[in-house]
């Protein structure tokens, strides 16, 4: 078992003596922390595996720690015992993971792997980033990406997506895929081409506002979009399906005197963990979904997973 130091911010001594006795009993070592200055400095300074805070004793603390940055560090909160909707109020604290006290070696044990995991997959996806990163400018300099829309083409994507789930079937994680197609728009045949090219523009700005740095944008065909969503699950797709939704609605286009108000429809596929699914499979799932969507009068998000 790999060892990993946690930081304990544990007001109550008796409980914090409980922890950190069976943090050590798990394999792993236990800081006791008092203060947030002293907190901030040692999550800085020696980027500890997880962070246990005691709620709500410790929400200023946690606060603080939240908003100046945790990096890779995992935050688990403990709650009071009976506390009802315990993953709400965690979610709310914008932690990784919970524990009820008070604590026990197995829900102890529990919370620290579901932390420790996301831990792991969190630094998987700094290092994918950077990659992505290096690719798109490789990409920028082959010709691989389109000079209207910044978007990677399709035959790009078809590579890469055929690599990626390969990848997350053998390592268990999922991925999602959105097809993002532009509802017909009122008086578009009236706009000039240029302003056509300006709305395609402004559209895929609106996409990739919405979406993470290490998701991927394709320009697909003429005004349908691709988003790859490495390490997300159905919720998580549909999430972000909203919300580009919302940005394209949010976008107004004039030329002249007309007004553009565009809107899409989107559909949603996915790889879930443990599953397999070829490439051909994904593409005709989002494409079935992304036809609900149209058949329901179009601006509308369909997940088919």
């Amino acid at each position: 078992m790999t060892e990993h130091t946690v930081l304990l911010l544990e007001p109550n001594r008796a409980a914090l003596k409980r922890a950190q006795d069976l943090i050590e009993s798990l394999g792993h070592t236990a800081i006791g922390v008092n203060g947030v200055d002293t907190a901030l400095h040692l999550v800085t300074t020696q980027q500890p595996s997880v962070v246990l805070a005691s709620h709500p004793t410790q929400e200023r603390v946690i606060a603080r720690l939240r908003e100046s940055g945790l990096g890779q560090t995992s935050l688990v909160v403990s709650l009071p015992a009976k506390v009802s909707q315990p993953q709400d109020i965690a979610e709310g604290l914008g932690a990784d993971a919970f524990v009820v006290r008070p604590y026990r070696r197995e829900t102890l044990a529990s919370a620290l792997h579901a932390a420790l995991a996301i831990r792991h997959v969190r630094a998987h996806l700094v290092e994918l980033a950077a990659d992505l990163e290096r690719e798109r400018a490789r990409l920028q300099r082959m010709g691989d990406v389109d000079p209207q829309t910044s978007f990677y083409h399709f035959e790009f994507f078809k590579r890469l997506l055929l690599f990626e789930i390969l990848r997350a079937k053998r390592y268990g994680y999922e991925l999602a895929l959105c097809l993002v197609a532009l509802d017909p728009l009122p008086g578009m045949d009236q706009i000039a081409p240029e302003a056509r090219k300006d709305l395609e523009s402004g559209v895929a700005v609106a996409i990739r506002g919405a979406i993470r740095d290490i998701d991927i944008p394709v320009h697909y065909s003429e005004g349908r979009y691709l988003v790859f969503l490495p390490h997300t699950d159905a919720k998580g797709a549909e999430m972000v399906g909203r919300r580009i939704s919302q940005r394209i609605r949010r976008a107004i286009y004039r030329d002249g005197n007309i007004t553009v108000s565009p809107a899409a429809s989107i559909g949603i596929a996915g790889l879930r963990k443990g599953k397999g699914v070829s490439f051909s499979r994904l593409i005709k799932d989002a494409q079935a979904a992304l036809r609900a969507a149209q058949l329901k009068g179009g601006n509308q998000v369909i997940a088919r997973w």
